[in-house]
């Protein structure tokens, strides 16, 4: 996948987006070594001046690792948006009377699926299901888990479907009760192997509708008007 379409080199911006990880506490893997080691943290204040300090890690011998190598990659996840950058060498600091590390602000960062569209997640509950063609010919519903004009997030992801990023999944269709049904491609964005609660393994997908026509656009936004209503409702009712 060409992620050129999704990389921000705004400086504000991406100070922005540390700051919101900080501020939410959301875990980031850093990984180094070429990939072959990492370790689990936390921003914990990113700022022009100060640069990216991020939490020490629970294990000492990688966080000598860590400031032994050149190069460092950061994933992490802000409103279930994927969040990745590189950064050269850190250092180790004091942070609020504890041990951390510092690196400079990434001179960019890219932001996968950014969503110029609302973004809605759907029901548990009856979910809505996208039906995709396998390669035999046969048909394999997924669940959705969110939904906006642009693309549609799928659990379940099974090994016999392709999930690489930039795959094309022509024909797929999804039924919206009462507002209709579309049928396009979906473009694979990204894919992780998450846990559910109970710790079963599961595979999500985000994928991107190409060219989605608009009266199938329209479809999809009445549905997410629908679907927004009732839990505004439902809210107040609660209340």
């Amino acid at each position: 996948m060409d992620p050129s379409p999704y990389t921000i080199y705004s400086r504000t911006e991406i100070v922005y987006i540390l700051r919101t990880l900080a501020r939410k506490g959301s875990l980031v893997t850093v990984h180094f070594d070429r990939g072959r080691h990492f370790i689990l943290s936390a921003v914990l204040t990113a700022g022009a001046e100060i640069g990216l300090v991020f939490d020490y890690g629970s294990e000492e011998a990688l966080n000598e690792r860590l400031l032994s190598a050149d190069r460092l990659v950061f994933v992490a996840s802000q409103d279930k948006v994927k969040v990745q950058f590189a950064t050269r060498a850190a250092e180790r600091v004091r942070y609020q009377g504890r041990d951390a590390f510092r690196v400079a602000i990434p001179e960019s960062l890219i932001k996968l699926q950014r969503r110029g569209d609302y973004r809605i997640e759907t029901p548990v509950v009856n979910p809505l299901v996208c039906l995709i063609p396998r390669p035999d010919g046969q048909r394999i519903a997924l669940p959705l888990a969110d939904l906006s004009i642009g693309g549609a997030g799928l659990i379940d992801w099974p090994d016999e479907l392709p999930h690489e990023p930039g795959t094309l999944l022509p024909d797929c269709r999804i039924a919206f009760p009462e507002t209709g049904m579309i049928v396009g491609t979906l473009q694979v964005r990204y894919c992780q192997d998450l846990e559910t609660k109970a710790g079963k393994p599961q595979r999500r997908c985000g994928c991107q509708f190409m060219a989605l026509p608009r009266h199938m656009q329209v479809v999809i936004q009445r549905y997410i008007i629908k679907l927004d209503r009732e839990r505004r409702v439902k809210s107040v009712d609660d209340d």
